[in-house]
């Protein structure tokens, strides 16, 4: 039961990040949605002058143009549950799922896709549709004029968005974090722990969406710096091309709204592109550490029941031309002033060749500290959660009681005096509420030497960690070490691909190819689709462009460059 339980919590964390994925895809439709409503509508302005004048009202015009969208709705839906249903294996064997498989849609997941095409439908056409309906019946009846002519642009959606967006992006480059500052404050004031846990959900949010509200409130915005920028590059291109650059440019001109889209659609899906590739990479090198903390590093030896044998057979790979290093390790538990610790007993001289680490985990100087603990018996270095949490500086003295079983069953005891000479891991001591019970959660090193000066006399369950030559097969070593070493257990520092955990490890990574391609995707067919509204309204420019003497060659050139 608790397998199938937490096989459910990872297939709903993959929806989750499938949802989270898919968001900047929604928002980006829905724009693409919005502009190409607004430039068709104004296509449209003689059917709606010659409608006004015959006896439409406003209201029922937009209830017209509400009913035509939401058909269109309708329609996008049906095309989406077809292409699902055709598509739906490539999606799964995408996701790390077996090929051949047959499509499987529910009625549910049929009705959820309807609902929500005409939904986001709905909101792409409400404000254009609006705008339409409340022309000026004369002015509707002229030749096409450009909506960006008639209504004055309204900044306030723009400005809050860019708002948030930079509240959002000055918050990551500052390193605050309302979650951990909550933990130090929480209890002190409860309007304040208000305060902070409303700013909390809200970056949680602007996580996700910050960036895309500030590309789309920055491309808003931006329009006069737009224009100033297209009339210097318009300038450029005149000296290089010619008078045709002056044809080019003057849909520039006409339309500052329409150039802000296409820039904030392209910038959206480089934004996007950056995001989604740079969390890939994450959680690819992610997934690459997990595997090697767990293991303890690229190679993990064990079933060996005393230290002489694992120096020796640390000793003896440490000569293999495709190993860098090889050590010793034996775990244990042991009861101290501040209540059980787990103990990792090293050799500080082979230990960093052979075990896997990061720097960072180590708080001063590691040389120093390693050469403390390989000069000095009695030492220990702490771990920095019980560290903090009980306040023990370096230089502190305590005692430690252990005991661990021999491989013949012996009942091993000792008491040791040890001096803190550093500390290992993060300090998590501020992570415990005020209702939770501390619990030590990270490892402490002491050298073996602690546990018996003649180090092979140790007969405590030990294990090597080895470290391999960078572009080696971990698949082909593991092989040889268990020729030669049939009696150990080797195992390999690799992320699981079979399996339900391998399944869900690659299906994250996976769903976040998919956004990016289903992004592309729609950005592509929203500047394409804008572009080609755009051609559609300059079609008597381009005419009468084509009869002045402007030849079949030179119109593709034209559009290009208004591009």
């Amino acid at each position: 039961l608790s397998q199938l339980q937490g096989f459910s919590q990872e297939i709903f964390a993959l929806r989750l990040q499938f949802t989270i994925v898919s968001i900047p895809v929604f928002f980006l439709s829905w724009y693409v949605g919005r502009t190409v409503s607004q430039s068709s509508f104004n296509l449209r302005r003689k059917e709606i002058g010659i409608l006004l004048t015959r006896g439409f009202t406003r209201g029922q015009l937009f209830k017209h143009f509400l009913t035509e969208g939401l058909m269109v709705g309708i329609v996008a839906g049906v095309a989406g549950v077809l292409l699902a249903y055709g598509l739906n294996p490539t999606f799964i064997w995408a996701l790390g799922g077996a090929s051949g498989g047959g499509a499987f849609l529910t009625s549910d997941a049929v009705i959820v896709t309807l609902v929500f095409a005409v939904i986001l439908t709905f909101f792409s056409i409400f404000s254009p549709a609006r705008q339409a309906a409340a022309m000026d019946p004369a002015q509707a009846l002229k030749e096409y004029v450009y909506l960006e002519e008639t209504r004055p642009r309204r900044k306030r959606g723009a400005i809050v968005a860019f708002s948030l967006g930079l509240y959002q992006l000055v918050l990551l480059f500052l390193g605050i974090n309302y979650q951990n500052i909550g933990r130090s404050v929480f209890g002190a004031n409860f309007f304040l722990a208000l305060v902070l846990i409303v700013a909390a959900v809200l970056s949680f949010v602007l996580t996700y969406i910050g960036p895309f509200l500030f590309l789309y409130g920055a491309a808003q915005l931006s329009t006069g710096l737009a224009q100033r920028f297209h009339r210097g590059f318009a300038s450029l291109s005149r000296k290089i091309i010619g008078e045709i650059s002056v044809l080019a440019s003057r849909s520039v001109f006409r339309n500052p709204r329409r150039v802000a889209a296409l820039v904030f659609i392209v910038a959206l899906i480089v934004g996007y592109s950056v995001w989604v590739i740079g969390d890939l990479a994450s959680q690819q090198d992610y997934n690459y550490r997990q595997a090697e903390v767990q293991n303890g590093s690229d190679l993990h030896l064990s079933g060996i029941n005393s230290i002489a044998n694992a120096t020796r057979i640390a000793s003896n790979i440490t000569s293999w031309s495709n190993v860098t290093g090889a050590t010793p390790e034996t775990d244990f538990p042991a009861n101290t002033p501040f209540g059980y610790l787990q103990i990792k007993a090293i050799d500080p001289s082979t230990w960093r060749q052979g075990a896997y680490y990061e720097s960072g985990w180590f708080s001063g100087d590691i040389d120093s500290v390693f050469s403390t603990l390989g000069s000095n018996n009695q030492t220990i270095v702490l771990d920095h959660g019980v560290a903090s949490y009980y306040s023990i500086p370096i230089g502190s003295r305590f005692t430690i009681s252990y005991s661990y079983t021999t491989g013949t069953g012996t009942l091993v005891s000792g008491r040791a005096n040890v001096t803190v000479v550093g500390f290992f891991g993060p300090d998590y001591s501020r992570s415990s509420g005020p209702f939770s019970y501390f619990q030590p959660e990270g490892w402490s090193f002491v050298p073996l030497r602690l546990l018996n000066q003649n180090v092979s006399k140790i007969d405590a369950p030990s294990f090597v960690l080895a470290r391999v030559a960078s572009g080696v097969s971990l698949d082909q070593i593991t092989q040889s070490l268990q020729r030669d070493y049939p009696s150990l257990s080797v195992s390999a520092a690799q992320v699981s691909v079979g399996g339900v955990p391998g399944i869900i490890s690659a299906g994250g990574q996976n769903v976040l190819r998919l956004g990016t391609a289903f992004a592309g995707l729609a950005s592509s067919i929203g500047v394409g689709t804008v572009a080609y509204t755009g051609y559609r309204e300059r079609e008597k420019e381009i005419t009468m462009i084509a009869v002045r003497g402007l030849s079949y060659r030179q119109l593709p050139s034209l559009s290009s460059l208004a591009q």
